[in-house]
């Protein structure tokens, strides 16, 4: 485990460490302060220095098709969620990889691979985790923090202890390839499965149901005429 202080983010600086002298599997960038965090899609992710969890994961995936690479999403995914419940309730991943806590964003995961041929070589597995910040910016929509859902403080080390058990759980679950087993917690885990609500996409808005997954990570949408759309990331918005 590698604790720094302040850092540009910690995926760039894993990713710096895996280019340099390939930093061992498991190893852990832990920051205090980010000053140029990153989100999905070059979005920025804002935390307050020395309230919440900032950390990216190295690992070396040889054995996963690139055809599947959404696997890792729902291991970290999973592990984050799953932490999350052992202290609050009403926790989901809203696809493909927020954390929410009922319709408030709590946590985001930025995965980012590089590939040899049809396989995954490397990978940086980034969340970051509201857990003591109390105040956001009023630019960041519904945003939330595990102090705010429980009136709790907490212990910065314990979480991060905490945390990497359950990372451990479900990064082993992939390397075992316990893929329906991932999927099957994923699933449990989605925000909005199996549920009638109204989305957007480039034609309009719908009423939608997400009934699955695939394993490249498109969400399924089921339509009210029986038809059934994938769609990938920033392709349809969730309304209502």
């Amino acid at each position: 485990m590698k604790r720094l202080p302040a850092v540009t983010s910690t995926n760039t600086e894993a990713a710096r460490l895996i280019k340099e002298n390939r930093a061992p599997e498991g190893t852990v960038i832990l920051a205090d302060f980010q000053t140029h965090g990153r989100g999905q899609q070059g979005n920025q992710w804002q935390s307050n220095k020395g309230e919440n969890i900032l950390l990216s994961l190295i690992l070396y995936p040889g054995f996963l098709k690139a055809i599947d690479q959404f696997y890792l999403s729902m291991a970290i995914s999973n592990a984050v969620a799953g932490f999350l419940l052992n202290h609050t309730s009403l926790v989901k991943i809203k696809w493909p990889n927020d954390i929410i806590i009922g319709r408030k964003k709590v946590a985001g995961i930025l995965i980012e691979n590089t590939l040899s041929g049809p396989f995954v070589s490397t990978t940086v597995a980034g969340t970051g985790i509201n857990i003591n910040q109390d105040r956001f910016s009023a630019k960041l929509p519904n945003p939330t923090s595990l102090k705010l859902e429980t009136n709790t403080p907490f212990n910065l080390d314990e979480v991060f202890t905490a945390l990497c058990a359950s990372l451990n759980q479900y990064v082993n679950m992939l390397y075992n390839q316990e893929l329906v087993e991932l999927k099957t917690t994923y699933l449990n885990y989605l925000f909005g499965l199996n549920e009638w609500k109204i989305y957007v996409d480039s034609a309009g808005r719908f009423e939608g149901c997400i009934v699955d997954v695939t394993s490249s990570g498109m969400l399924m949408v089921k339509h009210r005429n029986g038809a059934i759309s994938n769609y990938g990331f920033k392709e349809i918005a969730f309304i209502i």
